[in-house]
């Protein structure tokens, strides 16, 4: 059976429709933010199209080029709310349909991914090189310098994201002291380096911790160096179809 992912926080609402979309043979998974959608996708989690609910995702946009980062399929948006200009970014940022919602919003949805276009977009082959990693709830994108967790964006500086990308590229194994250091900035390490390399870590997991109620991703190895640690790391290089 097909089956569609939908981006909704009215879940009980989407959970009634549900028995709808079974009528056309088509089975739905509901999600309430676009990082656990783009998690799935990237797990390679197959589907006919993704439908966003733009009424109740309103920050979807920010999220929108990451999903296209990870998948070919269909995004498809809809809104009790049109505008042309709101149409426009959509498209810009990822988006395949930005369309108004109406009484006949199932049969409008099939209606859409049977256009030329749409159809296109699930046969297009894998030419992106795109390098997203995927470590709990946190979500980085290194073309794009954009970390995200539970649809929050992080700030992080320039040498912040840099040991983020290096101790999650490690699948969990220990970088020491001079290995983050040297992959970070290009230069060689020096013990009085130490101290610095140590604040700045500080400051990456504090700012981590302040958006997370998971644990501490950034462990400490005394006199060692330093791991990224979550249970499942998931790396995901190009798009999934």
């Amino acid at each position: 059976m097909n089956t569609i992912l939908i981006i909704d926080t009215y879940l009980n609402y989407q959970k009634h429709h549900k028995e709808d979309w079974l009528r056309y043979g088509i089975n739905s998974i509901h999600v309430d933010t676009m990082s656990d959608a783009i998690i799935r996708l990237a797990c390679g989690c197959r589907y006919l199209f993704v439908y966003i609910n733009e009424d109740s995702i309103p920050n979807y946009l920010s999220h929108l080029p990451i999903m296209r980062d990870v998948t070919y399929i269909p995004i498809l948006v809809y809104t009790s709310n049109f505008s042309p200009n709101k149409e426009f970014d959509s498209i810009n940022a990822g988006a395949d349909k930005y369309c108004s919602l109406s009484s006949s919003i199932y049969e409008d949805i099939l209606g859409t991914i049977k256009e030329p276009e749409i159809q296109k977009r699930c046969l297009e082959e894998n030419n992106c090189q795109t390098s997203i990693q995927i470590g709990g709830d946190i979500i980085l994108s290194m073309p794009r310098r954009i970390v995200l967790i539970n649809d929050k964006s992080v700030s992080l500086t320039t040498s912040e994201f840099n040991i983020l990308f290096h101790l999650m590229n490690t699948n969990g194994s220990v970088m020491t002291y001079s290995q983050l250091y040297e992959s970070v900035w290009g230069v060689k390490y020096k013990d009085s380096k130490r101290d610095e390399l140590g604040i700045i870590v500080s400051r990456l997991k504090r700012k981590l911790r302040s958006v997370t109620k998971s644990s501490e991703y950034i462990k400490t190895i005394r006199n060692e160096g330093y791991c990224f640690h979550v249970d499942k790391m998931r790396k995901l290089r190009g798009k999934q179809h």
